[in-house]
């Protein structure tokens, strides 16, 4: 199958609002994904990697290709996960997201994500799993996304957030965590709970306005929710 001229037909179709037919291509795409026919899956890498706008459209394609069914490339699963932590939209990074997770089970993915963002990955990177963990966990069991067991995975990624957050200074992690922090120091061993602590103080007297107003959410002191500044490339 030709990729870019099944794109280049989907997309003039999609100007021309034609949804009969752009429906119609999309299913003949996600047809050869799958019967698990694709095997070179450059295309679409070079598209979920790429920043210009017009691979930011490819990457919609892809996206309504796989909104529907239940497999895809095994070729696929690590390079959706690595666009879905790059994504700078909060909520658009359930769309790489969530087709994993219904072909991959959520055990897998958050395993993934932990094992290579929590860890070594970059400031942008870790801003971007902390995003993407609302979504890995949150979507387990949702829809026609198997229910699968990863409460340990849970707690694993709910230490972490309370560590990075006292010991990353860097202004994209600690918001991308703060609406995520379990405050409850009861929630934690002993030799974590005085971080919970030194949380609170750090959100507390916090120059940035959005890191401040959602320590104060965490603690019932408001009600009024900022949105999430986007993130930034540093």
């Amino acid at each position: 199958m030709d990729w870019e001229e099944l794109y280049q037909n989907w997309l003039s179709q999609r100007n021309a609002d034609n949804d009969n037919l752009r429906l119609d291509l999309e299913r003949q795409a996600r047809t050869v994904i799958q019967n698990q026919k694709l095997a070179d899956v450059t295309w679409h890498i070079q598209a979920l990697e790429g920043q210009t706008p017009v691979e930011q459209n490819k990457r919609l394609f892809i996206v309504n290709v796989l909104r529907k069914g239940n497999q895809m490339p095994q070729l696929l699963f690590l390079p959706m996960l690595r666009t879905a932590v790059y994504e700078k939209n909060p909520s658009y990074n359930r769309s790489f997201l969530e087709p994993c997770m219904r072909c991959f089970g959520s055990r897998l993915v958050n395993s993934e994500l932990i094992s290579r963002y929590t860890e070594n990955g970059t400031d942008y990177e870790k801003a971007g799993v902390a995003n993407a963990f609302y979504w890995s966990f949150g979507l387990n069991g949702h829809g026609d996304i198997p229910r699968e067991h990863i409460d340990d995975l849970r707690q694993k990624v709910q230490y972490w957030f309370l560590t990075e957050f006292v010991a990353n200074k860097n202004i994209n992690v600690r918001r991308s965590i703060v609406a995520q922090l379990q405050l409850n120091p009861f929630k934690y061993p002993t030799k974590l709970s005085l971080q919970v602590l030194k949380a609170i103080y750090i959100g507390w007297i916090h120059p940035d306005q959005y890191i401040h107003n959602r320590i104060k959410i965490q603690l019932g002191l408001e009600r009024s929710y900022m949105a999430l500044p986007q993130r930034n490339s540093t």
